[in-house]
């Protein structure tokens, strides 16, 4: 399956909300608790996109939020969708919106709704993607789920998608080359390179070394 990110304007014509934020060093897991998509890994993408709208309008209209709350989205298809995207404060977690990122998981991943292999590899896409296009300061992601952060007092994102974070933190395989566009614009052309030989390479450029230390929240 090629992996990508679906734009926001596949779903919105709205601007994201938010506050612009430098890349974040945290990213936390989310479930919505909620309805999958009609269809669920077979849902059609009018489907899928009628979901992020609900979403959206509840926070917005519900809850008073800017905009949908998360970063990032995913359906049970693996299809990835950009919320707010790369570079926005969040309302996914509460002392932590203007210094992290939150993917959500569409479905309720305590007991009902299954996180397939395909899922998986798919945020360890999303995190390589991040990491290349430096929206991301090196380090290992997702940081924790929902629950584990500092001010949470939650069981998001479920029991089902907590047992598949060490899975999500692993090595993504890139293709043998590709595109990446930087956050100034400018766009590389690169060979596939490993998430972790990305960070090595992010380290060193920083002047860092063996120094800097990944902080995992357990």
């Amino acid at each position: 399956m090629r992996r990508r990110i679906r734009p926001r304007s596949s779903w919105t014509s709205t601007a994201p909300g938010g506050e612009r934020i430098p890349a974040p060093a945290e990213w936390w897991l989310h479930h919505t608790a909620g309805p999958k998509p009609i269809g669920g890994a077979s849902a059609t993408l009018a489907r899928e996109e009628k979901l992020i709208r609900a979403t959206r309008a509840y926070h917005v209209q519900g809850r008073g939020f800017q905009d949908i709350a998360y970063s990032w989205g995913e359906m049970p298809s693996e299809r990835l969708y950009d919320l707010r995207g790369p570079f926005r404060s969040g309302g996914h977690t509460r002392g932590r919106n203007h210094v992290s990122y939150a993917v959500v998981i569409f479905g309720e991943y305590h007991t009902r709704d299954t996180v397939t292999r395909g899922m998986v590899q798919a945020i360890r896409y999303l995190v390589w993607k991040a990491t290349v296009e430096e929206w991301v300061q090196p380090g290992t992601y997702p940081t924790g789920g929902h629950r584990q952060a500092p001010e949470a007092a939650t069981s998001c994102p479920g029991d089902r998608a907590m047992a598949k974070l060490a899975k999500m933190r692993e090595p993504y395989e890139p293709p043998r080359s590709f595109t990446i566009r930087k956050p100034n614009g400018e766009v590389v052309q690169r060979s596939g390179e490993k998430t972790e030989e990305l960070v090595a390479r992010f380290l060193k450029r920083m002047d860092v070394g063996t120094r800097f230390k990944v902080r995992r929240i357990r």
